[in-house]
């Protein structure tokens, strides 16, 4: 195994595996040049802790920070949430059948009207979504169907 700087320096730091730093080791105490480096690494390492300090944080420094936040946020797309097929499909295929459960038991009996309904539009304060809103009053039913709906998470 070659014996590069940045295998020496996870050989100090205890970070490779078990047999690597068996192998390093034994490298390291048969040659004196190696363990010079590893000297000499290990000092470097031992003054950059000694002189590490942490700047303050000053105000304009975290204007900065919130700036540059929103700034990310900006320029990140919205993520939608998005339905798979199947679950639009679904949801459809309900809608249909709660209609179908409503309108053919009031068009099957001979002693009422066949229309005993009211059908109303309506805004639903979404974008690009055509909102209908059934009743059957004898029936009791109310359905609220949203068409071309891609709904974000959160509604």
């Amino acid at each position: 195994m070659k014996i590069t700087e940045q295998i020496l320096s996870a050989w100090i730091d205890e970070s490779l595996s078990l047999q690597d730093m068996k192998t390093v080791s034994a490298a390291v105490e048969a040659d004196p040049a190696l363990q010079a480096r590893a000297d000499a690494l290990r000092s470097v390492g031992a003054a950059l802790r000694q002189e590490s300090t942490e700047s303050p944080v000053t105000a304009e420094r975290m204007a900065a920070d919130v700036r540059r936040a929103i700034r990310l946020q900006e320029q990140a797309p919205a993520q939608a949430v998005r339905f798979p097929v199947w679950a639009r499909a679904g949801l459809a295929a309900c809608a249909c059948l709660a209609l179908a459960a409503v309108l053919i038991p009031s068009m099957m009996s001979g002693d009422r009207p066949v229309v005993q309904a009211q059908i109303e539009s309506v805004n639903s304060g979404l974008s690009g979504v055509s909102t209908m809103v059934y009743t059957d009053y004898d029936a009791g039913w109310t359905v609220v169907w949203l068409d071309g709906a891609e709904l974000e998470a959160g509604l």
